[in-house]
Parts: structure tokens; sequence; C-alpha cells
């Protein structure tokens, strides 16, 4: 598997021989816990971290509290165990009845693994996993916890009690890890320790961008003319991931686009996508607009594009975005969480306000209006995904975090960059 180590990215604040392994001649067990296998930004990225962590060395496994999701067979087949409710490979239901079974039935698969498998190390990842596991984790006396924040939590102020829980959890825990400078400073504005708080930015396999591409060839395969302006958006049809915005926006200048522009929307229905294509039909525009549902294949659609769109109202940070950098393209963005921290307003994008759909128009007008200022954006892009969000170092961090935890070890590096300022070009 793959993974190197060298020093440890962040100070950690548990050590003793509860949680270190050194000379005992025991294979760790490090035990991750999330919502759902199903393909989303946080799923993707423990789909790429896991077969490696397993070079700690370590038993590795994965507990999805809802579903397996379409990940699992992957990980399955790179060696990492997973468990939770659910056919392998098969999306979540619908159903909020079976839902909530399937949520009984994951948080007593954690029970298990907690009191039973007895891991070292448990990563959380999401709110609700740590919200119902940590506590459990505590009571099963496990001796690092490690909690992974990937959005801001804007969710506290329609649920105070998670707030509540999540400060009486703090103390307890090994190392708070987050993906956005964003999410670091509000962790930090929690009360979290600054000595057991870090920043891994997600990572990104340039691979699949890289190599020869026929875009003739692939706009064809989906009825697009060769030099008609196409528009992407990668994200689940979540309210707040904006695509009303985008919408709107693109209803307020599509007379001053080029008359067969086309707008891609790549991602699977969380509810949102029958009142989206009744606003596209309403706005005179559903003929530009293509519903694509899940996609297998973002790196194709990326590539035949022109340009990127994220206008979410609130992100930790997002792998869409990074994924179109990593595709060479220009973006337009909101200023939510930490996508103003890989897409640099005037570098490789323009940002916007959130909820603003008016300069959401005026700055994809700007774009498909000045194509040398696209080109010279795009390329910003991919150099800055390279130099910055290389899936390589994401996962070399990673493993210096578990080896030092199940060292015993008290690192002594700097939790993460300096947030007070924005990050430069």
């Amino acid at each position: 598997m793959p993974g190197d180590v060298s020093k440890p990215p962040f100070a950690l604040r548990r050590t003793g021989s509860g949680g270190s392994l050194r000379g005992t001649g025991c294979r760790p067990r490090i035990l991750f816990v999330t919502m759902s296998l199903d393909v989303g930004g946080t799923e993707r990225q423990l789909a790429q971290i896991l077969p490696a962590v397993s070079s700690v060395p370590a038993d590795v496994r994965v507990l999805a509290l809802l579903d397996r999701g379409v990940l699992a067979p992957e990980l399955v087949r790179s060696g990492v165990c997973v468990s939770g409710p659910g056919r392998l490979g098969a999306p979540p239901p619908r159903s909020r009845v079976l839902r909530a079974l399937r949520l009984i039935g994951g948080i007593a698969r954690l029970v298990w693994q907690l009191f039973v498998h007895r891991p070292q190390i448990v990563n959380f990842y999401l709110t609700l996993p740590y919200l119902i596991g940590a506590p459990l984790a505590l009571l099963a006396r496990v001796p690092h916890i490690v909690m992974n924040r990937r959005g801001l939590n804007t969710h506290f102020a329609r649920y105070p009690g998670a707030r509540t829980i999540e400060r009486w959890l703090h103390p307890a825990i090994a190392v708070f890890l987050a993906n956005s400078r964003a999410v670091v400073r509000q962790l930090l504005a929690e009360g979290a320790p600054a000595d057991r708080t870090g920043l891994i930015n997600n990572g990104i396999d340039l691979a699949p961008f890289d190599g020869p591409f026929d875009r003739l060839k692939a706009r064809a395969a989906l009825g697009i003319p060769a030099d008609a302006p196409v528009i992407v958006m990668v994200a689940n049809l979540h309210a707040y991931k904006g695509h009303a915005d985008l919408l709107e926006a693109l209803a307020a200048i599509a007379g001053q686009l080029k008359s067969d522009w086309t707008l891609l929307l790549a991602g699977r229905d969380e509810g949102a996508g029958p009142s989206l294509q009744a606003m596209a039909r309403n706005l005179a525009i559903a003929h530009h607009v293509r519903f694509l549902g899940q996609r297998s294949d973002v790196p194709t659609l990326l590539r035949m594009a022109d340009l990127a769109v994220h206008c979410s109202y609130e992100e930790g940070s997002s792998n869409a975005v990074l994924e179109a950098m990593a595709a060479g393209l220009p973006l337009v963005i909101t200023d939510a969480g930490g996508n103003a921290e890989a897409v640099l307003d005037g570098v490789n994008g323009l940002v916007v306000p959130p909820r603003d759909p008016l300069a959401l128009a005026a700055a994809i007008l700007r774009m498909m209006e000045d194509r040398e200022l696209a080109s010279r954006f795009g390329a910003a892009s991919r150099a800055r995904v390279a130099a910055e969000y290389s899936l390589a170092v994401c996962i070399e961090k990673h493993l210096r975090l578990y080896r030092a935890l199940l060292a015993g070890d008290r690192p002594t590096a700097a939790v993460a960059p300096d947030i007070s300022v924005r990050p430069s070009a």
C-alpha cells in the first residue's frame, strides 16, 4: 500500500501506555466512522485515504452507520474491512423509516466495534457520527479519539443541543482535524485547544485528469456541439449547494451568451431535483440545462467544459472545486468555507458572495466573454492544485498522525499554517 511518513503535522495531547503499542508486537486497530460510503466529497476522500492507512501498519476498518454505499466494493477490493447496514454497493434508502432502522443497526455495529474489536484510534468523519459515536468511544475507553470536521457547523443555529454536546466532548478528544483554514478558525472559536487542532488539506489524484482526451468525442456523446460554451457544476442536489442561484444567474444573462450554451449539473438528487427542474422550465432555460444525476465519469465532464461553477452557501473544502482545478478549468465560486482558499480571486477564478445571483451572473459572463482570462485562470488552477492539494501529501500527513498517536509520541510541530490571512498565489 502507498504511504510514507516523517514528522507528525501537529501536537497531540494524549500520550502514555493507554494508547501506545510500542514494543508490544500487536497490530494496532484503527476504526473510521462515517454516515455512508455513497458518492460524495468526504466519502471519495475516505476511499482514497483508507487503503494507504494499512501501511501504518494497522488493521484498518470503516463503519458506515447508515449504509455501505457504492464506494464500499472499491474499499473491500483494496483490503479495507467495511461494515454497516445495507447491501454492499447499494445506494442509501429513501424511506425515513428504513433510514432510521438502518441507523439503529449501524449504532449497534459501532457498539460491537468499540467494546469487542477495541480499536486504539477511532476517527469520526462528519458531525452526526461524532455526536453519536464519541460518547460511546469514551465509555469504551478508546485511547485516541479523532474528530474530523469537513465543513462549517452552520447547523448549530438550528440544533443548539449539538453545540452543547460537542463542547462537552472537546476536552476528551485527542485531535481535531480540519480540511480548511475556515474550519480551523471555527474549531478554535469553539474552544478546541490549538495544540490539538490540525489542518490537512483535501488531496486530489491528478492521474484521471491527465493523458490524451478527445474533447469532441466526449461532447458528441452528450449531443453537445463542438464549439458550444459548456458550464459545469458537480454537486449533489442539496438546497445549500446553491443550484437555484446558478439557474437564476444564467437566466439573467442567457441572452448575452452564445445561443447553444449548455449547463451540466452532475450529482445525486438529495431532494432538490424536482424543484430545480421546475425552476429551469419557469425561467425558460430548461433546454440549456442537463441534469445528469450521479456520475462516475466526472473527469470527462470537467475536461469537456469551459467553466466550472460552485456556488454553495457553506463548505469546508470542496473536492469538486479541486477536481475542476485538476482539469485545468477556470472557476467561479462563492466565498463559502475553504473554497476561496483554493480559488484565489483574480488568480485562478472569480470569487463572489454566496446567495447573490446577480454577482454570480456578472462573474460567469465575464469568464465566458474573456477567453484569454479564462485560459490564464485555467492554467493557474492546474498549477495550484498540483502544488497545494496533492493526494500524496494528504495521505502522508494522515499517516504521520496515526503513527504518532500509536507510538505515544508528543509531537511539537505547529498545528496549522497562519489562519489569520488568506493564502497567497
